[in-house]
């Protein structure tokens, strides 16, 4: 029960794909509207023993993303090496699982708004490839948040709850909120 209702579901590890679809409004890209899709897991896996037996407590929360968004490029991309910040707003749908011993729960998809903001540093390997390293962050529920007080008639199925109530025992908002180091390819056309 303290993973379901820590403030970051009890993850502490995960991975992200993401595609972004880029379009110049400037001839030599100083700005860039932004399109993006994109999955993310994050999860939690806890090993323990009880007075009568070893368990494993675990918990996986899953995203699908779709967004909108911008990139500037201050010095464009002109040369083979130049810096990039981008921002995109995100409509994304939340999901996952946790599991104690054998028994498996499943988190009711959820739909939520987030962002997605980072910085990059591009490398031009020619004039259609190139590679990018950088950091990003999410915060995939910081809008749209909700008590979830719902009856679901599978006893598998919990509700997503991440807004704090009275009534289903969080203490406070829960967040969907991550940090990514990547590399990735760009593609010119």
């Amino acid at each position: 029960k303290r993973l379901l209702v820590s403030d970051n579901f009890g993850t502490n590890t995960g991975y992200t794909v993401e595609t972004f679809l880029k379009y110049n409004f400037t001839k030599k890209g100083h700005f860039k509207g932004l399109f993006s899709l994109g999955y993310n897991i994050v999860y939690g896996s806890y090993d323990g023993k009880t007075s009568s037996d070893d368990y494993n407590a675990g918990v996986r929360i899953q995203t699908f993303s779709a967004a909108l968004g911008a990139e500037v490029n201050p010095i464009g991309h002109t040369g083979n090496v130049y810096p990039s910040i981008y921002g995109l707003f995100r409509w994304n749908f939340i999901g996952g699982e946790t599991y104690y011993q054998a028994g498996l729960d499943f988190f009711k998809v959820t739909s939520r708004f987030g962002y997605l903001g980072g910085l990059n540093l591009n490398f031009k390997l020619n004039k259609k490839i190139g590679l990018y390293t950088g950091y990003s962050y999410a915060f995939d529920n910081p809008i749209g948040r909700q008590t979830e007080e719902t009856y679901e008639p599978d006893p598998h199925v919990i509700p997503f709850r991440d807004e704090a109530s009275s009534t289903n025992g969080l203490t406070g908002d829960r967040r969907v909120a991550y940090w990514s180091l990547y590399l990735g390819m760009n593609f010119f056309f």
